[in-house]
Order: structure tokens, then sequence, then C-alpha cells
């Protein structure tokens, strides 16, 4: 590996990070990244209890409280007592919460096919396979719509 390889996946990170916060500032200029990647996990990996999305933020669970009680209070989140564990708190998106996610998803497709539209068929392939490895290798799951009761 050499740092070419390197500096073209950091510089094709900072387009990326650029398109997330552009949508973030066009739909929810009151969420952070941080909060940001907090909804993102419990979109894409189901109800989450606090412990979970602490180690997936890898963050103190004080720290990880006190993230989720922004997202309650701005009604993005929902976070309920697990019946079998009392002491258990899961979390599920609420509508608010869906919506904004869906829309900052829309709005960065939206950005990438203008950005795409400029690639060759076999950069696109190339690109493809290469996004496909490092999710691989990362274990970051696709972003994609979970079934409702997920976040029921």
């Amino acid at each position: 590996m050499e740092d070419d390889d390197l500096d073209a996946v950091i510089n094709g990170g900072r387009v990326l990070v650029g398109i997330a916060a552009r949508s973030l500032v066009a739909h929810a200029d009151d969420v952070t990244l941080p909060q940001l990647r907090a909804l993102t996990l419990v979109r894409g990996k189901g109800p989450l209890r606090l412990s979970d999305l602490a180690a997936e933020l890898e963050i103190d669970t004080s720290t990880a409280t006190r993230l989720v009680d922004r997202l309650v209070r701005k009604g993005l989140l929902n976070r309920s007592v697990e019946a079998a564990d009392r002491r258990a708190l899961r979390l599920t998106l609420t509508p608010a919460g869906r919506g904004l996610l869906r829309r900052m998803t829309e709005y960065r497709k939206r950005e990438l096919r203008k950005i795409l539209a400029q690639l060759s068929d076999e950069e696109l392939v190339d690109l493809r396979a290469g996004m496909q490895a490092l999710s691989r290798v990362t274990g970051e799951a696709p972003e994609e719509e979970p079934p409702v009761s997920w976040d029921s």
C-alpha cells in the first residue's frame, strides 16, 4: 500500500463527509455528527440497548446517555425500558427520526448522482468494488430501511 492509496481514500472520505455535513445542515442544523451517527446506528442495527450504542460509538455509557437524552428531547429517538431486563434501555427511532434520515439519504443520493455522472462506467465499477470492500473490512452494514417493527 502506497501513500497515494491512503491519500486517495482520505480525499474521497473528505468528499463524502462534506456531502453528509451539507445534508445535515440542510435538514437538521441542530443535530451534531455524533448524534447523526447514533441515529444511523439505531436505524441500521434495529433496537439497541444504550450500552450497545455506547460500545458502537466507542464512548462511555455516561456520554451516550447525554447524547441519547438530547435526541429524545429533539423527538428523534425513543427510549424505553426493556420488559425482560428493567435496567436496560431500548432505543428506537421515532417517525421524525426516520423521516430525518430518509430526507438526508435522499439529499446525499442527489448530490452523489451529480458527482458520479461525471465518471465512466469502468470508474463506477471500480468505485463500487472499492467502497464495498471498504464496507466489508470495516464491518459497516449497508444503509437500508429496517423493517417497520424495529422502530415501533
